[in-house]
């Protein structure tokens, strides 16, 4: 998995051990500071963690849930965000005030589904359904437009308010996501 570094040398590991998700803190010597675990994400490795500069808040997905890591290791919370049927997939893309990640359907032929979530509360501002399963990584520009692409292939570009700006069918299966430069 790929970690997070705090402002303060911290990293922040997120991995499954028995099913469970867990998240590990290091210090920037190497030693452990702390572990939280949760046990109610059914099993599902959780995605990479992500790290708010702005709030000092690191998240990660796993299941249908959304994961407020803090930066202390005092108390894990979980959030859920899809329906039981979908499963996180990529890291938490984060916006001013929006949270931005992506869950797929266990069943492939289902497709998937981006979340907009409010980062204060992390309530559903809107959800956006894709054509096949979404990629690992969610890009935001300036303008909060969001990027992702499918296994299908389609890359996708969606307004701050949910709605579809434009799509590229690449009419090849892909597993590539997007970058903004």
């Amino acid at each position: 998995f790929s970690l997070v570094v705090l402002e303060n040398g911290t990293i922040i590991t997120a991995s499954r051990i028995s099913g469970h998700q867990q998240f590990t803190a290091y210090s920037a010597t190497g030693s452990q500071s702390w572990q939280l675990t949760h046990t109610g994400a059914y099993d599902n490795i959780p995605a990479d963690p992500s790290y708010d500069t702005e709030t000092g808040t690191t998240y990660s997905a796993a299941g249908p849930k959304l994961f407020n890591i803090p930066s202390n290791g005092s108390v894990l919370s979980s959030t859920n965000i899809a329906p039981w049927d979908h499963v996180a997939v990529t890291m938490v893309a984060i916006g001013a005030d929006t949270l931005y990640v992506g869950f797929n359907n266990i069943n492939p032929a289902s497709g998937s589904k981006l979340f907009a979530l409010n980062k204060s509360d992390l309530t559903a501002k809107w959800s956006f359904s894709g054509d096949s399963r979404i990629n690992q990584q969610i890009a935001v520009d300036k303008n909060n437009n969001i990027y992702f692409s499918t296994e299908a292939g389609t890359l996708y570009s969606v307004s701050a308010s949910g709605v579809q700006n434009w799509k590229v069918e690449s009419g090849v299966l892909s597993q590539i996501s997007p970058v903004l430069t």
